[in-house]
């Protein structure tokens, strides 16, 4: 993410793997946007391969994932949001397809101790299966709420309660979780 008060220049950069961008134009003071676009080839190609219609090879299918983010910081605030979207062509189905986001806040209550909150969610598309369309997966979201102290510049403690709910589960999920980092 970029650092509050600068702003980098990103460079567009073209690989078999990655393409990156910052095409937004200038942006407003404290405003970070990039995006990104990253297509490539089925990863397990052997595995892939003995599953593949006649006539087709493994480069025939391929995975797109478009994203976008965005950064803001003001004073003690700071605010992410990213957005994903993921294509997967996949044999003898079709596209599979994928949505996700996430919004995150932080805010520096003094300089060693901060909060934090976090939300994201994950949307599936459907996929075509005999004579019918069924979901390829379960959407789920999830929410997070942290505190943290930042000792010195190499150490940080957070304690944080998460909250996660998939489609097919009746009831949600509660995480409980205590990190202490270390930077060297």
């Amino acid at each position: 993410m970029p650092v509050c008060g600068s702003w980098p220049i990103l460079i567009d950069q073209l690989t078999d793997e990655f393409r990156t961008a910052n095409d937004i134009g200038p942006p407003a003071r404290g405003v970070h946007p990039s995006a990104l676009i990253k297509p490539c080839v089925l990863r397990d190609r052997l595995a892939a391969a003995p599953t593949l219609p006649p006539d087709s090879g493994i480069g025939d299918y391929r995975e797109l994932a478009p994203g976008r983010n965005l950064s803001f910081c003001w004073h003690h605030l700071q605010l992410w949001a990213e957005f994903y979207e993921a294509r997967f062509e996949v044999p003898r189905v079709g596209n599979a397809d994928t949505f996700s986001y996430y919004f995150e806040a932080k805010c520096k209550i003094t300089p060693q101790l901060f909060c934090a909150r976090r939300s994201n969610q994950q949307l599936f598309g459907t996929v075509r299966d005999e004579d019918h369309s069924a979901k390829w997966g379960n959407d789920i979201w999830r929410i997070d709420a942290a505190l943290g102290y930042r000792f010195t510049d190499y150490l940080q403690g957070k304690v944080q309660y998460s909250f996660s709910h998939e489609d097919s589960l009746q009831e949600g999920d509660n995480l409980f979780a205590a990190q202490l980092t270390l930077k060297f």
